[in-house]
């Protein structure tokens, strides 16, 4: 606000005056990461970066985050060449923003293990059911895997093990991204 305070300007995303350069930075953080590995100078880094980015819409910001950094990465690996690029987002929360982004795309398969929305309570977003696979030529390239409240080590196995890891070696990725949240650990 005019007072240097924070504004609320969608659902969950407040903006104070350093917010929009953090998120500038995070962005760029991420695209220099992904360029990096495109230029060939290695095969794996991280880009630890807040703002979060696995809620923001292709056109809005949404749930605390600003630019979606990951489908930004995933879009600039599409963009340089890669045929198709796996998503995996492991976070309390579903990552609405990237599904969102590439829901109607067969070259991104977007996996995201979280919570069970509403096992414990309300919670932002609301969606992220087991039902929902994409559209169009994207249809089946959306896997949610909603984890029951208090799910373990042992959940996390079993989920990645029989559900995850035979639907990335069906796809068949030439790049991945991961996206980890703070608070599904």
């Amino acid at each position: 606000d005019k007072n240097g305070g924070k504004k609320e300007i969608c659902c969950g995303t407040f903006l104070n005056p350093g917010s929009f350069n953090a998120a500038l930075l995070a962005a760029g953080t991420t695209l220099s990461a992904m360029k990096y590995i495109l230029d060939g100078y290695g095969e794996l880094v991280y880009a630890l970066v807040r703002p979060p980015g696995h809620h923001a819409q292709p056109t809005q910001a949404d749930g605390y985050c600003f630019f979606n950094n990951a489908g930004l990465a995933v879009q600039l690996a599409l963009d340089s060449g890669c045929k198709k690029v796996l998503v995996l987002d492991i976070d309390v929360h579903y990552g609405n923003g990237t599904a969102e982004g590439f829901y109607r795309s067969d070259k991104v398969l977007t996996v995201s293990l979280h919570m069970n929305h509403g096992s414990w309570g309300p919670s932002h977003p609301q969606n992220g059911t087991v039902d929902e696979l994409g559209e169009g030529e994207g249809f089946g390239y959306n896997l949610n895997v909603p984890l029951p409240n208090g799910s373990g080590d042992k959940g996390y196995g079993y989920a990645m093990r029989e559900v995850v890891i035979p639907a990335v070696e069906k796809f068949e990725p030439d790049m991945m991204v991961l996206v980890i949240g703070q608070d599904s650990s």
